[in-house]
């Protein structure tokens, strides 16, 4: 699957991607590690919320700074970047 996007912080590197759905596609942003590019989680828009949200994968984990990026990309995503 080619990108759409691709948005890297100091830890993570964030991939926009389509993705296909009962409705028809909907947008999905992969949050992988920046260095090992293992997959972390994903950032998906949560419709019964009206809110994006982190669906984070098993056990991994963050630290403050990352869930600081993490939020700061949500912000943007929900005020239209």
């Amino acid at each position: 699957m080619i990108p759409e996007k691709v948005v890297t912080t100091k830890y993570m590197r964030l991939v926009k991607e389509k993705a296909s759905c009962e409705n028809g596609e909907k947008e999905i942003w992969k949050v992988r590690n920046r260095k090992t590019d293992i997959l972390l989680g994903t950032i998906e828009y949560m419709k019964d919320w009206r809110k994006y949200c982190f669906y984070p994968l098993g056990k991994t984990v963050f630290s403050p700074d990352c869930l600081e990026s993490l939020i700061k990309h949500i912000k943007a995503l929900e005020e239209g970047g």
